[in-house]
Order: structure tokens, then C-alpha cells, then sequence
């Protein structure tokens, strides 16, 4: 049974706090483990931290400004909207988990969101963020579309026919192969595909010229197909329709 959760731990984290990181990582050559690689953020000393490098017994953290009371960008009395208690509690609380972690013997590296906007403006970061890519976790259930019907010709005159098709999910389920027990995460350093037998997240640029596509995907809550590789990024709902397709080039 795979996990509601997946095969990692569900606590929250930003994007921005892995590009850190993995930046961090690629500089100075060093393994971190945090929320997208191995099992998920580590728990030390009963905290989860955004990222920790057993080589050099550093914890990392990523501060950011509006939900850890900044003393920089927010007055220390402001109560906080999603809390209710005050900046200052907030700013409180998080030196108390890093003094306790000091205590504990690890280094500590943190990055207060301010600094790390700044970060994001040299050149070295940018050209770092043009072969690095934040992914997500692989979800099994992802994978899984409700049945579509469609309209391939409004009116045609002539005898009906009713054909009735196999699903294709109960198909597979009897006649295919499926991994078996619990899976070994891989999140980095790939082999060829053909190396793996279980599940993969991937990009695949959809077949051209195709009458009926195949490739399906989820945009903005609608269920919808990849045609000539290009992406459907916004429709209303049961009005007149609005595509919008963003090329491989950035164009649209």
C-alpha cells in the first residue's frame, strides 16, 4: 500500500529554500539532505531542518521573512495573521531551535529570505538556476485520469453501432507487471531508463500530428491533452474558450 503521503515526510517547504540548498550543495561539493532528496527533511534533536550535511555535521536553514518575524522587514508587536501571537514570539522561537541545536554540537547556516533575493540577482546563482530545476515527488496517484468522451463528428447520418471498449486501468491491473514492495527513491545521478523497472517522473514531448492525443495532464483544475508541444495554460470553465500555449522557446 503506497502511503496517502508518499514515501517521504509531508512537512512543508519553499522552493526557494531548495534552490539554497542544492546551490549550497553544488559550490561547495557537499551532500545536503532535505525535503526532495533521499527520505525528506532530517529530524534532529526533534526538529525537522530544511537541510543537513552529515559530512560536516551542518544543519542548514532557510529563514523566511514573514513566517519566522523577520526583525528586518516586520515590527516586533505586529501580530501575525496565520499565528496570532507576535513577530517577536515567532523570532523567539526560531533562536531557541538554533541555540538548542548549537548546544547539540552542529554547526548551523542560515539564510533570511531577504538576503537570499539578493542572492538571486548575481550571476553566479543565475547561471546555476539555468540547469537546476525544482521537482516535486513522484505521486502514483498522479498518474491516474478519470474516463473522457468526446465528439468526434456532431452529425453523421447512418446506422448506429454501440462499441464497447475495455477500460484500460482494469486491463493493465490483470495483465501487466507492477513493482512489488516497498520502492527505492532515486532523485539523482539516473541511469537509462531502460535500467529501472517501477515509476518515473519525467518530461515527455508529446507525438505530432496526432488526430487523437495522448498524452493527458491536468491545467488549472481541467482535464485536458498536449497537442504538438505546446501546453494549454488557461480556459474558463463552461465559457468561451481562452488557449494560451507556451513553447519549448518561451513563446506562446
Amino acid at each position: 500500500m503506497v502511503p496517502v503521503q508518499g514515501y517521504c515526510n509531508s512537512t512543508n517547504f519553499s522552493r526557494d529554500s531548495i534552490r539554497w540548498l542544492d546551490f549550497v550543495a553544488h559550490t561547495e561539493g557537499h551532500r545536503i539532505l532535505h525535503a526532495l532528496n533521499g527520505t525528506g527533511e532530517s529530524k534532529i534533536a526533534g526538529y525537522s531542518v530544511d537541510g543537513f550535511c552529515k559530512e560536516t555535521n551542518t544543519v542548514y536553514q532557510y529563514q523566511g521573512c514573514f513566517h519566522h518575524g523577520c526583525e528586518m522587514c516586520y515590527d516586533g508587536y505586529l501580530i501575525h495573521p496565520l499565528t496570532g501571537t507576535t513577530m517577536r514570539s515567532l523570532r523567539q522561537k526560531k533562536e531557541g531551535v538554533i541555540d538548542t541545536l548549537r548546544q547539540r554540537g552542529y554547526n548551523i547556516i542560515q539564510m533570511l529570505e531577504h538576503d537570499f533575493e539578493n542572492l538571486k540577482k548575481t550571476e553566479e546563482f543565475k547561471e546555476f538556476l539555468l540547469q537546476h530545476e525544482v521537482t516535486d515527488r513522484l505521486n502514483p496517484r498522479d498518474a491516474f485520469f478519470g474516463g473522457r468522451t468526446n465528439g468526434i463528428k456532431l452529425f453523421f447520418e447512418g446506422c448506429a453501432k454501440y462499441i464497447d471498449f475495455t477500460s484500460l486501468y482494469p486491463w493493465v491491473n490483470k495483465y501487466c507487471e507492477y513493482p512489488v514492495g516497498h520502492p527505492e527513491i532515486i532523485t539523482e545521478h539516473f541511469q537509462d531508463i531502460d535500467n529501472y523497472f517501477g515509476l518515473v517522473k519525467c518530461k515527455v514531448f508529446p507525438p505530432k500530428n496526432l488526430f487523437h492525443p495522448v498524452l493527458p495532464f491536468r491545467c488549472n483544475g481541467e482535464f485536458t491533452d498536449e497537442l504538438n508541444g505546446g501546453t494549454i495554460t488557461s480556459f474558463v470553465t463552461g465559457g468561451p474558450k481562452n488557449y494560451a500555449y507556451k513553447l519549448s522557446d518561451g513563446s506562446e
